[in-house]
């Protein structure tokens, strides 16, 4: 069982050592092929994680990274087409990399775990991606303590910066 109650979905576990864990697929249909949650615990050894949607669709993809539920440091919700949302949640991962859509990808990082201390790498692939980072969830002092890079491949691709978590006069 998973903290918070969940009962159903995939688990991984990296238990010790570097680990490299790869969900969705590099060929096929990427990340549209996850039909249930999935909780992936990198076990803290600088456990990377990839999040493969680059052979998906090309229709629109949406990803957000916010709020996980408890005993988890990470949630990345989805929806890809033609319909449908899943969740993948992750804790002792020190490296997060999206491999986007050929489509356009809506990307939003609304909170970066601090246990990401390798980075968190986004990379949009074709398409005119959108990138949003800081919003309601974090700071985006503390969206920006993590190493973030975006790469929005071909494409016209825009970056929108929200800093409206901020103290007042900073």
């Amino acid at each position: 069982v998973a903290p918070g109650g969940a009962t159903d979905g995939l688990f991984v576990n990296g238990n010790g050592g570097l680990d490299k864990i790869y969900v969705g697929a590099v060929a096929g249909d990427g990340m549209k092929a996850i039909e249930s949650r999935v909780f992936v615990d990198g076990g803290g050894d600088s456990d990377e994680l990839y999040y493969e949607d680059a052979s998906g669709s090309n229709g629109e993809h949406q990803y957000t990274f916010g709020t996980a539920p408890a005993g988890w440091d990470q949630r990345l919700n989805f929806a890809v087409p033609p319909g449908g949302s899943r969740a993948i949640d992750s804790k002792g991962v020190a490296k997060y990399v999206l491999n986007g859509s050929p489509g356009k990808d809506i990307v939003k990082l609304e909170l970066v775990s601090a246990a990401a201390k390798g980075g968190f790498i986004v990379n949009g692939n074709a398409g005119d991606d959108e990138f949003y980072m800081g919003g309601d969830v974090q700071k985006l002092d503390d969206v920006l303590a993590g190493k973030i890079t975006f790469d929005g491949g071909a494409g016209s691709d825009l970056l929108f910066i929200d800093d409206r978590k901020a103290a007042v006069g900073k």
